[in-house]
């Protein structure tokens, strides 16, 4: 995984409700070419850890790719693909197209 340089993706910054509980509010910074920001990159493998880098039985089953048998590059996949939609949908309403293809 790589990491993104702190100065261009601040790691963490101070909850507006702070006060009112323990909470940190952080930034989950992802490139579209690739690059995780730490705190991302942190959370996964935490995540990864508390699951012991397995899936759930329906993950296996239902959602996962051969390349994906195991808990931190399912996660992966899900962040790469869900970012590659969001930037197409961007650059399609930057152009101002439509979902639909035309007819013509």
């Amino acid at each position: 995984m790589l990491a993104l340089d702190s100065d261009v993706c601040p790691t963490s910054v101070p909850s507006p409700v702070a006060p009112l509980n323990t909470y940190t509010l952080s930034e989950l910074c992802v490139e579209t070419f690739g690059g995780l920001g730490s705190t991302l990159v942190e959370l996964i493998k935490e995540a990864a850890a508390m699951r012991g880098n397995k899936l759930t039985h329906g993950e296996y089953e239902a959602e996962a790719t051969w390349s994906t048998r195991k808990f931190t590059p399912f996660v992966m996949q899900r962040i790469s693909v869900a970012i590659q939609i969001a930037a197409a949908s961007e650059i399609r309403q930057a152009l101002g197209m439509s979902l639909a293809l035309s007819a013509a």
